[in-house]
């Protein structure tokens, strides 16, 4: 914040020209009698470039946020079947399902494989979702227009 230059004061033009420009999107509900929940996880493999950091855990985050919004949606009065939590990852989703040992997982801490015991219980379902469909590339890559438009239309939102 101190070295402020040319660069960062056209992101923050274009910052602003974005916000100028979506003013008028919202999120649609919708009155459906059944409510159901969904989550999308974007895994990637040294996807941070400062720190060559993996996301590898999301799907476990992911889960962890699905059971959260279940337990507060049951507190309101609303029953939900098992949560969608869809992952681009095959590798990630068959971690979660498979209780088997893998040589190059044993790094992983405990507290990552609950996963498994939570799918095991049918609390929480991990499909498998097409990275060039997956939404969160939004907030995550630089991704031409049409895919953001279709991003946000799968996201529900919608011009006012």
């Amino acid at each position: 914040m101190s070295k402020l230059g040319q660069m960062h004061w056209e992101v923050v033009k274009w910052l602003l020209r974005y916000i100028k420009g979506s003013l008028n999107l919202e999120l649609m509900y919708t009155t459906d009698k059944a409510l159901h929940i969904q989550g999308f996880c974007d895994s990637d493999y040294s996807a941070d470039l400062d720190m060559r950091r993996s996301r590898i855990h999301c799907v476990t985050e992911a889960v962890k946020e699905a059971i959260w919004l279940k337990g507060l949606l049951g507190d309101f009065g609303f029953s939900h079947d098992a949560v969608k939590v869809w992952s681009d990852s095959q590798s990630a989703i068959c971690l979660s399902k498979n209780s088997v040992f893998h040589k190059r997982t044993k790094h992983s801490a405990t507290k990552y494989h609950f996963i498994r015991d939570v799918i095991a219980e049918g609390e929480v379902e991990v499909p498998k979702v097409h990275t060039s469909r997956n939404p969160p590339d939004v907030l995550t890559k630089v991704i031409p227009v049409s895919k953001f438009k279709s991003a946000l239309d799968m996201l529900r939102v919608t011009q006012a």
